[in-house]
């Protein structure tokens, strides 16, 4: 169990918290010494005036009549002076802190006291010695009567005090880490290939600089990707016209071996181009469709299996429609199955099958694969694998579109080996998602009106 929160708001509410909570500590110790020494002033000043008219009063008395006096004079419940000869006063205990007090104010006032016993039962009272007129006393003086009334509702006043300022400084927190949040969900809008929607510069003057910036690296990479487009889409266009000639023209040559081979060359030549257009394009803005990804997936095989591909689709069906983007998810697919016929071994096998929260999208053939340390490598643009090195036809763009695409879509890439060969798949996460239609689809519609048309 973590004391500290990880994110900026938890913190900022455990901060506010013990601040308030220490702050209010501090101050009920300040209330309680102040209210101490006043009570103990208070009751030394009562002492000092029950004294001295006691004094007043017994020093006018003949000393016979002195004891009627005070019997007269004490009353239950008040401060009472008895004569200490024949009385048991309480047994010694050790002094408490409010005993002490009132010793230390009678000091201060001048009065200093050689005894000071305290009763606890039946009543709490203090048993000051004190000497009227050369004659010992005891000065009875019930401590329950020095607790000022502080009425019951203070307590909860302080608990409502609480709650209203964290209340207030929770907002407060909120109010403060919510630009972060922000910036956070942009932030990860950008690392999936999105623009994100310019961030409200508000708040303290650092989360405003912070947002500001943010917007202005946003504008700068969107423009950088814009020129880089521009540039890949520029270079393969130009080369398309001077390629068209060149098949023309070898097209012609009568030398059929050396004809059939600088073919291959300009289709690999042309693979490539196609590549770095498509890749330099990225992806279409369309909309998310709720497709049969098995259906969806079938379309894609088909024409690999006209053109005698060795590529299959297994037969497990799952009756699942999930959203994506059709053509972006067509390129994912098909770049996989590119890959595995151009690098790995036949038979290449498309799978569609439900695991972990997700619908995945597997390719498998029977080759080695890559090293899982390569993973990273491959999966960044114009990189190839050491298999692909001696191959044609190759950009090193496939796997970077592949994870373009399902970054895009929020979907986790996988790779995985096994004894059979190996396997890339892209697992979809499946939001709530409704039974396929068992009939048709909308894929299987469109391709149904194709056919009729």
């Amino acid at each position: 169990m973590r004391l500290v929160p990880r994110s900026l708001f938890g913190r900022f509410a455990w901060l506010l918290l013990g601040t308030v909570l220490l702050s209010q500590l501090v101050a009920v110790l300040i209330f309680g010494a102040s209210r101490e020494r006043l009570i103990a002033q208070q009751t030394a000043e009562q002492i000092f005036d029950v004294l001295a008219d006691a004094e007043q009063q017994l020093e006018g008395l003949p000393v016979a009549a002195r004891d009627r006096f005070l019997d007269a004079y004490n009353h239950p419940g008040g401060i009472n002076l008895v004569p200490a000869d024949g009385l048991m006063p309480p047994e010694l205990t050790p002094s408490t802190r409010e005993q002490r007090s009132i010793m230390q104010a009678l000091a201060a006032g001048g009065l200093v006291i050689d005894d000071a016993r305290v009763e606890r039962d039946p009543v709490n009272e203090l048993w000051l010695a004190v000497t009227i007129l050369d004659k010992p006393y005891w000065l009875i003086l019930p401590l329950g009567r020095l607790h000022s009334e502080v009425g019951s509702t203070w307590p909860l006043t302080i608990v409502a005090f609480l709650a209203i300022v964290l209340f207030a400084a929770s907002w407060m927190a909120w109010r403060m880490s919510l630009p972060l949040a922000q910036l956070h969900r942009a932030a990860a809008r950008l690392e999936r290939g999105e623009t994100p929607e310019p961030l409200v510069e508000s708040g303290p003057d650092e989360f405003r600089l912070l947002s500001r910036q943010f917007n202005r690296t946003v504008q700068a990479l969107h423009e950088l990707e814009g020129d880089r487009r521009i540039m890949l889409a520029g270079v393969s266009h130009d080369l398309r016209t001077p390629l068209t000639r060149m098949r023309l023209s070898v097209e012609m040559m009568d030398e059929a071996w050396l004809r059939d081979g600088m073919l291959t060359d300009l289709s690999d030549i042309e693979r490539i181009l196609k590549q770095f257009s498509d890749y330099a394009r990225g992806e279409p803005d369309e909309a998310l469709e709720r497709i049969d990804l098995y259906l969806f997936a079938r379309d894609v095989v088909e024409p690999y299996q006209r053109d005698g591909k060795p590529v299959s689709l297994d037969d497990n069906h799952p009756l699942l429609d999930i959203p994506i983007r059709p053509v972006a998810v067509r390129r994912l697919l098909g770049n996989l199955i590119d890959n595995a016929l151009r690098y790995g071994q036949p038979p290449v096998t498309v799978r569609v099958h439900q695991t972990d929260g997700c619908l995945w999208l597997q390719v498998h053939d029977g080759g080695s694969g890559f090293p899982d340390e390569a993973t990273a490598r491959l999966l960044r643009p114009f990189t190839r694998g050491e298999a692909a090195r001696t191959a044609d036809g190759g950009s090193g763009l496939g796997l970077a579109m592949v994870k373009r695409i399902a970054d895009a879509h929020a979907a986790r890439l996988a790779f995985l080996k096994d004894t059979d060969g190996f396997s890339v798949g892209v697992g979809f996460p499946l939001p709530a998602a409704k039974p396929a239609r068992k009939v048709i689809s909308a894929l299987a519609e469109r391709r149904k009106g194709a056919a009729e048309g």
